[in-house]
């Protein structure tokens, strides 16, 4: 579960679930939206913050990038939505299409704030020649 997803529905879901308690009236229900809320809140905080744990001292939110380097490239072909618009330059539609492109490889270097251990990952990144 990464955190967009939770970000992109679970919080939203609950904020106006509690909302619509409170609008009905029963504060009971009201006060159990609201700790959902603050419930799917911590959950996020705490996913989100997983991405940059230290994997020596298992503290969360201790990586902190230090360096990006480029190591290679490679000739891929990368989907490309396109927009659909009628005469008055409205949009009325999207389709796909597979355009030539690349994928950038790179090295990253995190540094942990605690405990100072050097963690290099590989990132990948596609990227549509336009």
């Amino acid at each position: 579960m990464d955190f967009k997803s939770i970000k992109k529905w679970f919080i939203p879901a609950m904020i106006l679930g509690a909302i619509g308690a409170f609008q009905m009236g029963d504060s009971s229900t009201g006060f159990i939206g609201i700790l959902f809320a603050l419930v799917a809140c911590a959950i996020a905080v705490y996913m989100y913050g997983r991405k940059s744990q230290c994997p020596e001292c298992k503290k969360i939110y201790a990586l902190k990038q230090v360096d990006k380097r480029l190591v290679g490239t490679k000739e891929i072909s990368v989907k490309q939505s396109n927009e659909i618009r009628n005469n008055e330059g409205k949009v009325t539609g999207t389709y796909d299409q597979m355009v030539p492109g690349e994928r950038r490889i790179y090295e990253v270097d995190k540094v942990c704030k605690h405990c100072g251990k050097k963690i290099t990952t590989r990132v990948f990144e596609d990227v549509a020649n336009t």
